[in-house]
């Protein structure tokens, strides 16, 4: 069995950015000493926006200096008869035995999917980490210990959104002048064809991937192969559900959880209604679990939370905001693809600030 390997992104931390070449180096360190034919290290400023040509050389660098200066890849099984990798080893495989036979007595994971239950998971877990991190419990050095007084200016790669999309547009329009149109059409007719289990190639059958890969022979861009599909399969709505209690939970009951409900309940009995919070993920990243994090903290300690949907405009928040009356706003952005969506002030409070909120 081969393995790629990615570090964790969710280690790449906007705090005390540079501390993230380090924690890239030892998670890949690791992934060596696992045995994985292929890995991915994140450039250090990835929390702040696409890499710069300095940052990617360093990442790529950590790889190579693994490789050549270290030794560790001459070695097959560097840490075999370890105790401490042994265990870690068993429990890794009696977890994921557990969760597979789990996913199995749902149907598979395509139905495992459907349901929401992997990303719930995944979310739960945020979720229960990011507690276990604000109490403290967890020290993440320059986030929740041995902070900076100040930090740092960091150069980071600013992208012009308008001129991207021009340059992607005319791309397109070029692209599709210079194919065989009519070929291009067919083909896209036929995977749609196999989508509904008519096409019945004598070779493929009705395998949509061969038949997505021949529509891209013919040029046919992403957007056209998906909307192929799209036609018969509908696309993928993400559940908006939030993991309860996990949290506080974790949290455990300290002074300043029993502040916030406190003032929670101030709030109710003054207002009539529990304070509203919406969660808004702006941008063209698909990532909401850090929004997810966020809305799971407050709905634990009373909010009425709402969350916004993936890939929404400022003009869509706004409109979701006067929607449904809220009173708070948290708008988590991420500056990944573009300069117009820049990270905000608001993408962590704490737990003092949440009282002030509600008390004024």
């Amino acid at each position: 069995m081969d393995t790629d390997t990615h570090v964790l992104k969710s280690h790449n931390i906007i705090k005390d950015p540079y501390n993230n070449i380090m924690r890239t180096t030892i998670e890949a360190m690791a992934a060596v000493f696992g045995g994985t034919q292929s890995l991915h290290t994140n450039a250090f400023d990835e929390a702040l926006a696409l890499p710069t040509r300095f940052s990617a050389r360093l990442a790529r660098n950590t790889q190579l200096i693994l490789q050549e200066e270290t030794g560790i890849t001459k070695v097959i099984d560097p840490w075999a008869g370890s105790y401490l990798i042994e265990s870690l080893t068993q429990q890794v495989y009696d977890e994921s035995k557990r969760i597979i036979e789990e996913v199995e007595s749902m149907g598979g994971m395509a139905k495992a999917v459907a349901t929401g239950w992997p990303k719930l998971k995944i979310e739960e877990c945020a979720a229960k980490r990011q507690a276990v991190i604000d109490s403290g419990k967890e020290t993440i050095v320059g986030v929740n210990k041995y902070k900076l007084e100040k930090e740092d200016e960091l150069e980071v790669l600013h992208i012009d959104n308008a001129a991207v999309t021009k340059k992607q547009i005319a791309r397109l329009k070029e692209l599709r002048q210079n194919r065989d149109e009519a070929k291009a059409q067919a083909l896209l007719a036929n995977l749609t064809k196999a989508a509904e289990g008519q096409l019945n190639d004598p070779e493929n059958a009705n395998n949509c991937l061969a038949a997505a890969v021949e529509c891209a022979r013919a040029r046919c861009s992403v957007g056209e192969i998906t909307d192929a599909m799209t036609s018969v399969f509908g696309r993928h709505v993400a559940s908006d559900r939030m993991v309860s209690g996990a949290y506080r939970t974790e949290y455990g009951e300290a002074s300043e959880i029993e502040a916030v409900s406190k003032a929670v309940e101030g709030f109710e009995a003054k207002v009539g209604r529990l304070p509203r919070l919406l969660v808004a993920k702006m941008g063209q990243d698909g990532h909401d679990r850090g929004a997810k994090v966020i809305a799971t903290g407050f709905s634990d300690l009373g909010f009425d939370v709402d969350i916004g949907p993936l890939f929404q405009t400022p003009a869509e928040v706004a409109q979701q905001v006067r929607a449904t009356q809220v009173a708070l706003r948290f708008e988590y952005k991420l500056n990944l693809f573009t300069t117009n969506y820049r990270p905000s002030t608001l993408t962590s409070m704490s737990l003092e600030s949440a009282v002030w909120l509600l008390d004024t």
